[in-house]
Parts: C-alpha cells; structure tokens; sequence
C-alpha cells in the first residue's frame, strides 16, 4: 500500500499536540507553585498580625502607668506606625501573589484549550488517513480483481467463458 501522503503533516500534528501537552503540564506546574505562594504569604501575614497585635499590647502596657512626655510618644506612634506598614506590605504581597495567581490559572485554560485544539487538529487528520486508507484498500482489491479478470479472460481462448 502506498504511503499515507499526509503523513508528515499528522506527525507535525503529533507533535504540536505532545508540546501543548507538556506547556499544559508545565502551567500545571506553575499554578500549583503560585497556589503554594499565596499560601505561604497568607501564613506571613496571619502570623505578623498576631505578632503585631500582641506586640502592640506589650508597648501599651509598657507606657499604660508612666507620664509620657511628647517625644516619647511620637516614638511610641512611629513603633506603631511601623509595625501596621509591615503587615500592610505583608497585605500587598498577599495581593500581589494572589494576581500572578489568577494569572497562572488564565495561563492554564489558555494551554489547555490549546492542547484540545492541537488534539482535534490531530484527530482530523486521523480520520482523513483512515477514509484514504479505506479507499486505497478497495483501489486495490478492485485492480486484483481486474488483474485477476483479466489473467482469466486470457487463458481462455477466444477471451470467453470456458
């Protein structure tokens, strides 16, 4: 039998479907990474808030029965400042990682519609090999009967039926 005359062209499709599978595994990758990120920053933040509040506590409690001259309380006012602009960068790293999150997760559906396009591009093509083959398998079977109609016909004499 011949061979299939697109067959270049299904093992490019092969392989464009075997790259978007691994882009789809390696976004995978990825988000579950990002996943892994947020939860992390989360536990940051969680833990410096508790952190901050029961430090914000002990420096009350430390100036609760003391007069305070203004000095040292713009001091303790710049402690306190501090320690919520820490858990509000703590806050934005949450933000931020839960954005290239969302990315990721975009980034995935795109690959995986992707790999689906790339696997019925490749399964289009599969069935146009096996419609050729059909065809190709009943050309021949015609031509053997034909060739074989003919051996038969030049054996008997006159070209006739025996």
């Amino acid at each position: 039998m011949a061979a299939y005359p697109l067959n270049k062209l299904l093992n490019l499709r092969h392989d464009r479907e075997e790259r978007a599978r691994r882009e789809v595994v390696q976004q995978r990758r990825a988000v579950t990474e990002q996943e892994q990120a947020v939860a992390a920053a989360e536990r940051t933040l969680a833990d410096f808030t508790g952190w901050r509040v029961a430090e914000e506590r002990r420096l009350f409690a430390e100036v609760r029965d003391q007069a305070l001259n203004s000095a040292d309380l713009d001091v303790l006012k710049h402690e306190i400042a501090s320690l919520r602009q820490q858990q509000a960068h703590k806050k934005q790293d949450v933000e931020d990682a839960e954005r290239e999150l969302q990315a990721a997760r975009e980034a995935l559906a795109q690959r995986i519609k992707a790999m689906r396009e790339a696997q019925h591009n490749r399964r289009k093509l599969e069935g146009h090999m096996g419609l050729w083959t059909e065809e190709e398998r009943l050309a021949r079977t015609r031509r053997e009967e034909h060739e074989a109609d003919e051996t038969t016909s030049m054996r008997v004499p006159g070209g006739g039926k025996p």
